[in-house]
């Protein structure tokens, strides 16, 4: 299962879709001014509607964030946690901080990407996505990290501003993940990269349903 992150839906995941060996499952969550928890509320009866009791997730930015909530609330139904470039740094404290980091990240994104998000933030209304961001900054992610239980590995961009090296380190060192691996890009290296990163999800996956039996 795919989770996108703000203002963005499943177009997002097109590319990274096509590389992918199995079949993958990519809804689309409310766009609005919905808490972290909330959307993982939904998240959840995206997959009851779909018939789908377990999956492993791969989750980008804000998707991270919802994720982990769907895997701490619903821990049966998460295999595994891929983030992709996960926000909720907290030296990231404002969404004008975030906004700085979005502006620097964009200029290493491939053109396709900057005109898909410009076109999917423009549909999500800009004052939408602006009062989305608020939960972003509000959710304790932080803090949510040690409680996780399932296998997890982190996965960023050479030029990530949004998740840097440091944040995706601290993420890995407050969860017991797997460890951090670099793709060259921006923050939606699956996109820019996506038969990389779909290998790079696959041996991960491969080797957690392995450990486990």
């Amino acid at each position: 299962m795919l989770v996108h992150g703000l203002g963005v839906t499943s177009r997002y995941w097109v590319r990274l879709r096509r590389e992918l060996r199995g079949s993958s499952f990519a809804p689309v969550l409310p766009r609005g001014p919905l808490r972290v928890e909330e959307l993982a509320a939904e998240l959840r009866r995206r997959l009851e509607e779909a018939g789908i009791e377990r999956a492993p997730i791969v989750a980008n930015s804000l998707g991270c964030q919802t994720a982990t909530e769907l895997a701490l609330h619903e821990p049966d139904r998460v295999e595994s946690l891929v983030f992709i470039g996960p926000t909720g740094d907290p030296r990231a404290r404002t969404r004008l901080h975030n906004l700085a980091r979005l502006v620097a990240t964009s200029v290493f994104e491939q053109p396709s990407l900057d005109v898909l998000v410009a076109y999917e933030y423009l549909a999500s209304g800009p004052l939408r996505t602006c009062r989305q961001a608020r939960a972003l900054v509000r959710h304790p992610f932080a803090e949510r990290l040690p409680k996780l239980r399932c296998p997890l590995l982190v996965i960023r961009g050479t030029h990530d501003a949004i998740c840097p090296q440091a944040w995706a380190e601290e993420v890995v060192r407050r969860s017991g993940a797997a460890g951090v691996r670099v793709v060259p890009g921006g923050h939606a290296v699956h996109w820019s990269r996506p038969r990389l990163v779909a290998r790079l999800v696959e041996e991960f996956q491969d080797g957690a349903r392995e450990r486990a039996g």
